[in-house]
């Protein structure tokens, strides 16, 4: 299509000026946006970014008028093709969604109606911009949409309710009905947050395709400053409802001004400081109580650098060739702007002993489906799928392992199955003693390993009050009789840093990354020899999972508790991790120390993972190893390297005949066809100014240029 379609009348793209939003509560008006002033341009993509409850999605809803009753337009204006949105009449809206503008949620899972096909709400889409269009061509504009958000069997799609496909793929089909009227304004709200790597990875290239084929102003709503490194233009910080920073991406992430960017970015995991287990972590939100309604600088109450001045209230005012900063200090250099966060004293970390593994699994497999009967009753084909197959693990005391792929891998699976609640094959020793099929749910197996899930709210009983839940499994292994439940209760929240008032609240008065912390307090509630973190920290603000690491970082320090850290998130994982298994379609492709995570050798499938990883920092460049193809289906009787089918390194027809084995030493081992010498000469992911990065050299200029952020 044309660039200049959908633009009538000329319009430069969303102009926000001084927009002044309140929510109506009984406690009176709550401000939730503040003298917002925002230009997105035509052919420009603006990331707004900022913690949960910073008023991000407020201004996207501001924009297409979907706020509650009790919101109230305070002032300002928002003008698009000419027009102030804001004092626009119902018809005059209904013109505008889904046609001039259009928007793509965080969960699309809420956004697509579960009983309808696919196919039929898109063609509500394509139907609403042209009412008169006949079904048959109506479906083969739907069509050629889902191929051009790269959906090839767009005719199967179409017959598939959303159930049927997964999240990138339900996501890419909310892109196809936003675009299905040619808009000049598209907002994506946290668009690849529950998406794994490279799921999130190639939605972005396709955000950036379809920008520039259409040539609209885009609003990327997201709470991850690395993510803007790969696809932003502009970038607006906001905190508090209010705009603190905003500028040319490159320029905000070269030199952030503003405290709190920089405390963002120094949030976000970097893979140039592996080995380095505790994160930079803000102070807590819970010290910004009030700074909406209170004067001056909202973020004064977690602000380290704060001064008398920070009392009056600092206006957006230009600070370099292209940026704008609301920051009395924001000239200034040598400001200490690492984190005042004050924490308990825990025991220093004891010496691992790792002559035995705490946990060891071979051939451990778990199978979904049932096996093929003999006869009557029982007949059919065997439906069996290998979610975890074949795999060998060995987690030692006081170690962290992580494991790490893509979503449907396994990965789950595998914890469910370590716990007792999906059965399972192979030989399981722990702590030194096999633990037979029927002894999963032993008294003493049950509370020795506990497990923490990806969401708490699924784990927390929603009627009952925190305190209550944290004393189940006190009452259950009779831990520490003598003391009263109520001080174990107590020392419990203190631990994970809530206070003993959260005792009495239910789990809808907390924030997610409360609601995560108090799952934290119950598992090690009586101190469990290993721990299980089943995707704890996906889809937290990078400032909310810095402070969960750290919070395990320190319980581990304290009680010598193993831990299992499952994620997809390589950069993360790096950091925290002692260890690192690579996992694809329920078998081990590679295992190595994560000190060793950032060069060369690795298995096709862990270069293609860390390729999809953003780094927040303009000097380094990523070469993207883009995989063909999803992740497919685990058959019972597959033959040949799992990875096969989508690895862009194929030597032949060994790799579809014949599984490779995890071969290595050192603690480092691949479990791939390509021998390791061709490996280890494959080019780094990571350029560091032009130049490939190929040694400790360059990841020290990269670490010390990240170490003097806070000093610029």
């Amino acid at each position: 299509m044309n660039a200049g379609v959908g633009n009538p009348g000329g319009s430069s793209g969303l102009c926000i000026e001084g927009l002044g939003i309140a929510y109506q509560t009984a406690a009176g008006q709550r401000q939730a946006l503040s003298n917002v002033s925002l230009t997105i341009r035509r052919g420009e993509i603006l990331a707004l970014v900022g913690e949960s409850g910073s008023g991000k999605s407020t201004l996207a809803y501001a924009i297409l008028r979907y706020l509650p009753p009790e919101a109230v337009a305070l002032s300002g204006s928002i003008e698009f093709d000419g027009r102030d949105l804001l004092r626009l009449d119902d018809a005059g809206l209904r013109d505008l969604r889904g046609s001039r503008i259009g928007v793509v949620y965080q969960d699309p899972s809420t956004a697509l109606n579960p009983t309808m096909a696919l196919g039929e709400q898109l063609l509500e889409s394509v139907r609403r911009q042209q009412p008169s269009i006949a079904r048959a061509e109506a479906v083969a504009r739907a069509e050629a949409l889902l191929r051009r958000v790269q959906l090839g069997d767009a005719n199967a799609i179409m017959a598939r309710f959303p159930h049927q496909v997964s999240g990138g793929e339900k996501q890419r089909v909310m892109i196809a009905m936003a675009i299905a009227g040619s808009p000049s304004l598209l907002i994506f709200d946290e668009p690849t947050s529950a998406l794994d790597a490279t799921t999130a990875a190639e939605i972005v290239d396709l955000i950036k395709d379809v920008q520039a084929e259409y040539s609209t102003a885009v609003l990327y709503i997201t709470h991850d400053l690395a993510s803007v490194a790969t696809i932003a233009d502009r970038v607006g910080v906001i905190y508090a409802g209010t705009i603190v920073e905003e500028g040319a991406a490159e320029a905000v992430l070269r030199l952030p001004r503003h405290p709190y960017t920089r405390a963002l970015l120094n949030s976000v995991p970097n893979p140039f400081r592996a080995g380095q287990r505790r994160r930079f972590e803000l102070q807590h939100a819970a010290q910004a109580a009030g700074a909406r309604a209170a004067g001056g600088c909202k973020y004064r109450w977690r602000c380290p650098a704060a001064i008398e001045v920070c009392a009056q209230e600092p206006t957006l005012e230009p600070v370099g060739a292209d940026q704008r900063v609301a920051c009395h200090r924001a000239t200034e250099k040598g400001l200490d702007l690492r984190s005042a966060v004050t924490r308990a004293t825990f025991a220093p970390r004891t010496a691992v002993d790792t002559s035995q593994a705490l946990l060891s699994l071979r051939n451990f497999a778990v199978m979904h489906g049932r096996r093929a009967g003999i006869s009557g009753f029982f007949g059919g084909r065997d439906s069996r799928v290998a979610a975890v197959d074949g795999v060998d693990l060995d987690l030692y005391a006081g170690r962290t392992l992580g494991l790490v792929g893509e979503s449907g891998c396994g990965k789950s699976s595998l914890a469910r199955a370590i716990v007792g609640l999906l059965p399972s094959g192979g030989d399981v020793v722990f702590d030194g003693q096999p633990v037979p099929p029927g002894a999963w749910r032993a008294h003493s197996f049950r509370r020795d390993v506990q497990i923490i899930f990806q969401h708490p709210d699924q784990a927390l009983n929603p009627r009952m009050r925190i305190g209550e839940s944290l004393k189940r499994p006190l009452k259950l292994y009779q831990a520490n009789a003598d003391v009263s439940l109520d001080h174990r209760v107590a020392e419990m929240l203190e631990r994970v840093h809530l206070s003993a008032s959260y005792a009495r609240r239910f789990p809808h008065q907390l924030s997610g990354g409360e609601k995560q912390r108090v799952a934290i307090a119950r598992a090690f509630a009586v101190n469990p020899r290993l721990v299980i973190c089943d995707e704890i920290t996906s889809g937290l603000d990078v400032s909310v999972q810095a402070s969960i690491i750290n919070l395990l970082s320190d319980l581990q320090d304290a009680l010598g508790t193993s831990l299992l850290f499952i994620t997809h998130d390589l950069n993360l994982v790096q950091h925290f991790a002692d260890e690192i298994a690579v996992m694809y379609l329920g078998r081990i492709m590679e295992m190595r120390p994560a000190s060793a995570g950032t060069l060369p050798p690795y298995h096709p499938y862990s270069e293609a993972l860390l390729s999809a990883a953003p780094v927040p920092d303009p000097d380094v460049q990523s070469r993207r190893v883009r995989l063909s193809g999803a992740i497919g289906p685990r058959s019972f009787s597959t033959v040949g390297c799992r990875f096969t089918a989508r690895c862009p390194r194929k030597i032949g027809e060994v790799c579809d005949a014949r599984a490779p084995t995890l071969e290595g030493e050192g603690g480092h081992r691949i479990a791939c066809h390509i021998p390791r010498s061709e490996l280890a000469s494959i080019p780094p992911i990571w350029q560091v100014h032009g130049k490939l990065e190929t040694g400790t050299n360059s990841k020290q200029l990269i670490s010390a240029r990240n170490e003097t952020l806070n000093q610029a």
